[in-house]
Parts: structure tokens; C-alpha cells; sequence
């Protein structure tokens, strides 16, 4: 992995790993350590990257990119829109890379519910169109909010990896995502206490059943791998 961000400006309630402090911090000579770390490192290495808020002002991934494409690395990026940026670097290289955008805001499942639409889903189809390999992740599913089936329309052609909704009583998030759904949600509240109390999305559990062959465009795991993207090369 190319760990250039260190922290998130989302603040998912959700997330397994909260930025409770705030704390926000660049790498700024990621891309000089990665120069000098990919010498000894052998081509078609599989490598994890990732856009970070600050990349507007800094510009490191597309620093980092450069360096991988040079290297001809196999690449998985978690990307943003700050990805249409780079496509003029990203698409003569698309066949050694994999594009993995996560979906599961409350704010973009809101929009999306409210006007059908939503800029992350466009960003989406943006780079599908642009011949990236391109997938995304609704992870996790939000009880009440999230209309699986109705986002894959919008993304025609997108692979939708879901995954359940974790608040397990004890934990940080459950706090946390508890807070936040009382305050802007408080129509649902009774329905994520109860997921929270018993540990089980009925709603996701009915897709993850109906998916379960993993033929069609949604797929009921995480589309994370430890080997190198599995896409064409020429």
C-alpha cells in the first residue's frame, strides 16, 4: 500500500476506523520514498493507493501514480472525483488497473433518495465510460436509506459490492452511528437500535440471499484482493 493521506475528512459514524481527533496529516515526500522503495520491488507488483481530500492542493497521488505506471505496477485505486483529473495518465494504462469507489454516505444515499441522483454515482460512470475497470462498494448498507437495486441502475454496468452494517453494542460506532441517526434520522432510530441489538440488516440479508450466485451486476462481498486485479492485459 501508498499510504500518502493519514486520516479522513468524512467522519462516517459508521467507520471502523474513526478520526475521532480530527487529526489530518500529508506525507509530503510520499512520492520521493516511493521512487526510491519501488527499485527492488518486481513489475506487475499488486499495489493499493488512494486520493485523500488535501490531493487538490498537494497533488501527491497523481505523483505516486506516475511513479507505479512507470514501474508497470498492478494498481487499486480508492478513488474519489478527484480521479477524473488523472485519466489522461490513468486510461493508456487501464488494463493494469482496478478503480474501487465506495458509495455508502449518508449524505450521498440522502441526495440520492431525495432527486435520483447523486455526483458520486456520475463520477462513477464517468470513469467506466473512460475504459477504466471501475467497481463500487456500498459498505456498508444503511437500514432505511440505501435502495441497493435502485443505485446499481444508476450505474449500469458497475459492479456493487455491499456488506452489512456493523454497530455491535460496546463498540465505538455503535455510539456513534446511534448519535448521528438520532439527530438527522430520528424517524429510523428504532430501526438501527434493533440491527445494533441483533446484529442483522433483514434488507441486506434478503440481497446477500438473492445474490448469492454472484452472476448479475451486485455482489454480496468486498472487492478486496491480496493478488493483482483481474483484468486483461496487453
Amino acid at each position: 500500500s501508498v499510504n500518502i493521506y493519514k486520516g479522513c475528512d468524512q467522519k462516517c459514524p459508521f467507520c471502523y476506523w474513526p478520526n475521532i481527533k480530527d487529526e489530518y496529516v500529508v506525507f509530503t515526500d510520499a512520492d520521493e520514498k516511493l521512487a526510491d522503495a519501488i527499485k527492488t520491488v518486481p513489475r506487475h507488483t499488486f499495489v493499493k493507493i488512494g486520493y485523500g481530500v488535501l490531493d487538490r492542493l498537494y497533488g501527491l497521488t497523481r505523483k505516486c501514480l506516475e511513479i507505479l505506471i512507470t514501474h508497470e505496477m498492478e494498481i487499486q485505486i480508492s478513488a474519489g472525483d478527484m480521479i477524473l483529473r488523472d485519466l489522461d495518465i490513468l486510461v493508456p494504462y487501464r488494463n493494469h488497473i482496478k478503480v474501487v469507489m465506495e458509495m455508502s454516505r449518508f449524505q450521498t444515499m440522502k441526495e440520492f433518495n431525495a432527486t435520483g441522483k447523486s455526483y458520486a454515482f456520475m463520477v462513477a460512470n464517468q470513469v467506466k465510460e473512460a475504459g477504466l475497470h471501475v467497481c463500487a462498494t456500498i459498505s456498508p448498507i444503511l437500514p432505511g436509506l440505501t435502495d441497493v437495486e435502485k443505485i446499481a441502475a444508476a450505474m449500469p454496468g458497475i459492479p456493487i459490492h455491499i456488506s452489512p452494517l456493523d454497530i455491535r453494542p460496546g463498540t465505538i460506532w455503535n455510539e456513534l452511528t446511534l448519535q448521528y441517526v438520532k439527530v438527522y434520522f430520528p424517524d429510523l432510530l428504532t430501526l438501527y437500535e434493533e440491527v445494533a441489538r441483533t446484529g442483522v440488516d433483514p434488507y441486506y440479508e434478503k440481497l446477500k440471499q438473492a445474490y448469492a450466485n454472484d452472476s448479475g451486476q451486485i455482489k454480496p462481498y468486498l472487492p478486496f484482493y491480496d493478488t493483482k486485479p483481474d483484468v486483461p492485459r496487453v
